[in-house]
């Protein structure tokens, strides 16, 4: 399942896992990669119920409570994504991704500090963990620093050129610096 879903075969990789939970009812990274591409795929009902189902084995599953927490945020139910974000936080300190997600939420009600405070966070307890770094950022761009933003993006972008976030802090960095 790892090999199909690594080469881009999604569909065999998503065979292969099925095929594991018909053999070992409730594997729980059979549960969690089948939610990923459920989510990936926009089909949140069904991602929910594999959800349920790890939790309903374990209620302290941190990665559980960070893909529920992503279908509350697609759902722009943001009060219940911050709580499931926290969650994950909570019960997994290393979840950079639920950090990082905390952080965008913070960013989207205005408390730049608190998301400032997520994302170093994140950055602190994973160094390489480059969506993190991209967002910071966007962060610097936004507080009016163009030459800590533009350093940052450069990084960033030399190895993710697709970040959007690095990108758009890139744009307003040199838009801030009139170039």
């Amino acid at each position: 399942a790892n090999f199909c879903l690594r080469t881009g075969n999604t569909d065999k990789g998503v065979d292969a896992l099925t095929e594991l939970l018909t053999i070992h009812k409730g594997d729980r990274e059979a549960l969690l990669r089948l939610a990923e591409i459920d989510i990936s795929r926009k089909n949140d009902a069904r991602a929910e119920e594999r959800i349920k189902g790890i939790l309903a084995v374990n209620k302290n599953d941190a990665q559980a409570h960070f893909l529920q927490g992503t279908i509350h945020r697609r759902r722009q139910e943001y009060d219940k994504a911050m709580a499931e974000f926290e969650s994950a936080i909570k019960l997994d300190g290393s979840l950079s991704r639920a950090y990082l997600e905390k952080a965008n939420l913070l960013l989207m009600r205005g408390d730049l500090d608190a998301s400032e405070s997520a994302l170093k966070e994140a950055m602190r307890r994973n160094s390489g963990f480059v969506p993190a770094r991209g967002a910071y950022a966007k962060l610097l761009a936004m507080r009016n620093r163009p030459q800590e933003a533009l350093k940052i993006a450069g990084e960033v972008l030399t190895v993710m050129p697709d970040n959007e976030d690095a990108l758009g802090a890139r744009a307003e960095a040199l838009r801030a610096s009139g170039k």
